[in-house]
């Protein structure tokens, strides 16, 4: 007698599996997801490398510049390399921002 296998379709790359080949993967918040071995490792290697790609970016000094609003004397970093505008975020106006010369680092070297 022969038997029958039972299949279901991939989530990832909708090809018809058997269930036996199905690994059930969450999706959002109450859901999941049947995925096939295949999509099962693609999935864990995307993961790692955005975990590596976050570890590289974590690990790599971000280049800010402080500065100070004269209007409302707030004190911010800017990154320009950034893509907004060097602007206040606290009154939003850009005529008076200059760069903040007195930081703590600042005096601790002079000390």
């Amino acid at each position: 007698m022969v038997e029958k296998v039972k299949t279901t379709i991939c989530g990832g790359c909708k090809k018809s599996v058997p269930m036996y080949e199905i690994k059930y993967m969450p999706k959002g918040y109450e859901g999941s997801v049947p995925l096939c071995r295949q999509c099962v490792l693609d999935e864990e290697a995307k993961k790692q490398k955005t975990k590596e790609r976050k570890e590289k970016a974590s690990l790599m000094p971000k280049k800010t510049i402080r500065f100070v609003c004269e209007r409302c004397r707030y004190k911010f970093d800017y990154d320009p390399k950034g893509r907004k505008a060097r602007r206040c975020p606290s009154c939003g106006k850009d005529d008076k921002i200059e760069e903040d010369k007195f930081s703590m680092s600042s005096v601790l070297e002079t000390v």
